[in-house]
């Protein structure tokens, strides 16, 4: 499916910015990282790996659900 997602990019002269992408792999029922999706030579990060903020939420994989994170964890999840 990425494939095609691909060439109809390339073909209208778009650009993908998978740094503002996340990607969620679900196998099993369970989400994994075994798989690597890459659009247009670019990996797309896992949103395990990196959570996104959507809709003024954060969202990253808490207890094999999407959850969102509250101010004072976001803050400490970014600062490492």
């Amino acid at each position: 499916m990425l494939s095609v997602l691909e060439e109809a990019a390339t073909w209208s002269r778009m650009r993908f910015k998978p740094r503002n992408s996340r990607a969620l792999v679900i196998r099993k029922g369970q989400p994994t990282k075994k798989f690597n999706l890459t659009v247009q030579v670019d990996n797309i990060s896992s949103i395990m790996d990196s959570p996104i903020k959507c809709l003024g939420k954060w969202y990253d994989m808490l207890h094999s659900k999407i959850g969102t994170i509250s101010s004072a964890s976001r803050t400490r999840l970014l600062k490492g």
